[in-house]
């Protein structure tokens, strides 16, 4: 490609990583059918845990659902 920015934006995939709670909340602010169109047009979505803001949870006191640090080791494990 010569010049990538000069392409149109309908030719464009555009991959974000943002915390899931955001999009949950851009999500609920839209309209059904807007909703429905956005959801339509994600693809093969990829959803990863922040293991660094579990483990922060974790040691400042939080429960966090799903996930406990194994005692006497330095990793995260999901339970």
């Amino acid at each position: 490609m010569a010049d990538e920015t000069a392409i149109p934006s309908e030719y464009k995939v555009l991959l974000l990583k943002l915390p899931a709670v955001t999009w949950e909340q851009l999500l609920d602010g839209l309209e059904i059918e807007q909703r429905t169109a956005v959801l339509g047009q994600v693809r093969s979505p990829e959803v990863t845990v922040d293991k660094r803001s579990i483990k922060a949870a974790i040691d400042g006191g939080a429960d966090v659902a799903g996930a406990g640090m194994a005692t006497g080791r330095h990793t995260l494990r999901r339970s």
